[in-house]
């Protein structure tokens, strides 16, 4: 995974998305913005150069519209190790925001389903809190929040309860293969 200095015996354990469903009325937008102008091309065309200025503005409004909305997604991730919590948070095409603690110093972790339409929709968040001056987690729009809230219990209480945070019951049970 880029942009994740990952230590020597550090693992990537799960790696969770923000869900595409919120984002989808942005995109259905850049989609319109950018089709929706070809249909009135003569039109515009009639006026010369000046009617071609706002089919490319459209245009170019809707396929900015459509790559800011990818970026933003594509970028917003949760990742666990087995050292560290990381949450990367991209706010812009070159704005991207890194916040990391270590699993052992998580006090509690909560995840909430708000409103008509998310429960509908499985979409939730997940709220990470730590001991000491580390600030908080939150990780918004995740498809099934209880599942990322269980893996980070079940992480946090192996390293808890393990003597070396080198191999923890997550990963024993679900990153070894399975023998037969």
């Amino acid at each position: 995974m880029r942009n994740i200095p990952l230590k020597e015996n550090e693992q990537i354990l799960h790696v969770e998305h923000e869900s595409l469903l919120p984002q989808l009325p942005w995109l259905c937008l850049g989609v319109v913005l950018t089709i929706a102008p070809f249909f009135f091309f003569f039109p515009f065309l009639a006026f010369g150069y000046a009617g071609l200025i706002p089919l490319v503005f459209f245009v170019g409004l809707g396929m900015s519209f459509i790559v800011r909305t990818t970026i933003r997604w594509r970028g917003t991730i949760c990742v666990l190790t087995n050292e560290r919590i990381y949450a990367l948070r991209q706010l812009g095409p070159i704005d991207r925001r890194v916040n990391s603690a270590p699993l052992h110093t998580i006090q509690d972790v909560a995840h909430r389903r708000q409103g008509f339409l998310k429960p509908l929709l499985s979409l939730g968040s997940v709220r990470v809190l730590f001991r000491g001056v580390v600030p908080s987690m939150y990780f918004e729009r995740i498809r099934r929040p209880e599942v990322l809230h269980a893996i980070i219990e079940e992480l946090t209480g192996a390293t808890r309860n393990a003597p070396s945070l080198k191999r923890t019951t997550f990963e024993r049970v679900h990153l070894d293969p399975p023998t037969s």
